[in-house]
């Protein structure tokens, strides 16, 4: 178990820098609540989360990941939509390794996207979208499915005044409305709408 920890606060450091995996690990140990924030040393931004609320995504930073290479020096990454963005721990992972790219973050909880958009804004190539990912552009209501802020999903709203909480758009408006032809990384963390996502319309 300590060795399992050495090697969590290992990838923290590289992730964070030594500093602020420590202050992350203690955020851990004492589990309170409120704003909080660390420093993404080499993206030399703050980054807030709201203490063990969003504990499950602070993981993301001391666990080891994922990273989808350039296909070569003449054939990178140009376009990633962060589905699902939550407060955008995978979006700043995308920026880390693809800093030219355009990052579209797509997140349906207004509160997760309220932090979302202070860890993420003010760069160039965010773009920042408040809705719900679905198959056609229509009214969702959204639903906490679990304890955490990582488990809220959406259903499509019936057609009434005010019984809706916020918009669904499809792909195919987000890449119209953006003037986008391909997606070279699309990550998906959409709480079961992948289903709906991958019907006939996807497709086109």
């Amino acid at each position: 178990r300590m060795i399992a920890m050495q090697a969590r606060f290992a990838v923290a450091c590289f992730n964070l820098g030594f500093v602020s995996a420590l202050r992350l690990f203690g955020h851990k140990l004492v589990k309170r609540t409120g704003i909080f924030s660390v420093r993404i040393k080499k993206l030399k931004r703050e980054f807030e989360f709201r203490g063990r609320e969003d504990w499950g995504a602070m993981t993301h930073f001391y666990k080891p990941g994922y990273r989808i290479f350039d296909s070569s020096p003449n054939d990178k990454i140009r376009v990633i939509i962060d589905a699902g963005a939550h407060i955008g721990t995978e979006t700043v992972g995308f920026r880390f390794f693809h800093p030219q790219a355009t990052i579209i973050s797509i997140e349906a909880e207004r509160s997760n996207f309220e932090i979302l958009r202070r860890n993420v804004g003010g760069d160039a190539k965010q773009i920042l979208i408040n809705a719900g990912l679905c198959n056609k552009n229509c009214k969702l209501r959204i639903r906490k499915g679990g304890v955490s802020n990582e488990s809220f999903r959406v259903e499509q709203a019936e057609l009434s005044v005010g019984n809706s909480d916020i918009d669904g758009v499809s792909l195919q408006h987000i890449l119209s409305a953006h003037e986008i032809s391909t997606i070279d990384i699309l990550k998906l963390d959409i709480e079961g709408a992948e289903k709906l996502l991958f019907d006939e319309t996807a497709d086109s």
